[in-house]
């Protein structure tokens, strides 16, 4: 272990100062400043893709129950519904009180986006019903969706789909004086993502296993390789002598992957390496042997890791990251000395902060442009 070969973020720093001058300069840069920069350096070379700063690897989970019940479950949000042309009408509700719980309603867990109202002396009022129930099923809590028209103060309304004779009832406690007709609109997003590891800075492929197909289920799996290359009719009867050659096979490989890609063409996904989540734009997980569970089969992820430089010290001793940390710690001390014009040190030597500055953002500027065109994969052309 050296400074001149850095294995730790110590040695980096070591190396840093080294290569600006220290001890024979004081390099007027915070210890925090220095970790900000390195940090800065490490997110660059890996969320860029660097050829050393990226490990491509295949990541998979099963198909669980859990998971599969999880996929297709959605989340409702209420968002109000402003702007446009708002119609106005008297006795729109704003507020309502819970009068009876009732009975018999959806059970624990599943909300009532938009449930009806009878009663009262107006009309058109719809209720949000939350996931909370009673022991015996009945309501909790509740928020007006669609205000209606024509209510007063005191009107009672009971929520319809519940125990006949049982059913909740609500009063209204406060009436709008002004507001949209329609006030809220029920928004489901599903939730078909998976959360991925901090490291994973991209996924390029989603494929999973099982499911396949054999020609479309006109010929078993591999019957045709004997046929066209012997062994299964004899010597005789193979390749050329039954009038199969290459160019003969080849062509029937082509047709049974365009049969595949059309059967079951690849996975759309999309992933946000902020959120970390994997949204995926499928809901083939269930196999045909098991409905429910997905027939413990699994999704595999292709996806760009960044290596732990703690793990894999080597990453703290690549060229390029150490000559980009370098310059993000030169035009952070640059930038500190800007605040003082043309500092004298001793021995009667000037320090122009600026010009450090200015060499520091060119050499950034270098950097990143070698980057693109040396280690990053170049990118891809719109095809459309």
């Amino acid at each position: 272990m050296s400074v001149a070969s850095p294995k730790t973020r110590d040695e980096l720093r070591q190396y840093i100062f080294t290569k600006l001058g220290a001890p024979v300069l004081q390099v007027n840069v915070a210890e925090e400043q220095i970790d900000i920069a390195i940090n800065d350096a490490f997110q660059y070379w890996n969320e860029r893709s660097h050829a050393y700063g990226t490990e491509r690897m295949y990541l998979t989970t099963q198909l669980t129950p859990q998971f599969v019940a999880n996929f297709v479950t959605k989340e409702v949000t209420y968002v109000d519904q402003v702007g446009g042309p708002n119609t106005y009408e008297a006795g729109m509700v704003a507020t309502i009180t819970l009068v009876s719980a009732g009975a018999g309603y959806n059970p624990t867990g599943v909300p009532l986006t938009n449930a009806a109202t009878t009663g009262g002396t107006g009309t058109g009022l719809t209720l949000a019903v939350g996931e909370a129930r009673t022991t015996t099923q009945g309501l909790v809590t509740a928020t007006v969706m669609d205000c209606g028209k024509g209510y007063t103060v005191g009107d009672t309304v009971t929520v319809v789909g519940g125990t006949p004779g049982n059913q909740s009832t609500w009063e209204i406690s406060t009436i709008k004086d002004s507001s949209p007709l329609f006030g809220k609109a029920a928004i489901e997003s599903q939730n078909n993502y998976l959360v991925m590891p901090d490291n994973v800075v991209g996924v390029t492929k989603v494929v999973q296993t099982g499911g396949g197909m054999d020609l479309a289920g006109i010929f078993p799996g591999g019957s045709l390789f004997p046929v066209m290359l012997g062994g299964m009719l004899g010597d005789d009867q193979s390749c050329s002598g039954m009038g199969f050659t290459l160019t003969s096979y080849m062509a029937m490989m082509e047709y049974m992957a365009t049969m595949q890609f059309f059967f079951n063409p690849p996975i759309q996904y999309d992933f946000n390496p902020r959120t970390h989540r994997l949204f995926i734009d499928s809901n083939n997980f269930k196999g045909n042997d098991d409905a429910v569970t997905g027939g413990g089969r699994y999704v595999c992820f292709e996806c760009m890791v960044a290596p732990d430089p703690d793990v894999w010290p080597d990453c703290y001793n690549d060229m390029w990251l150490k000559e980009y940390a370098t310059a993000l710690v030169k035009a952070q001390w640059g930038r500190n000395l800007t605040k003082y014009n043309q500092v004298q040190m001793p021995g009667g030597i000037t320090l122009n902060g600026q010009q450090i500055l200015t060499d520091a953002q060119t050499e950034v500027k270098e950097l990143r442009d070698r980057f693109a065109m040396d280690w990053a994969d170049p990118p891809l052309d719109m095809v459309g």
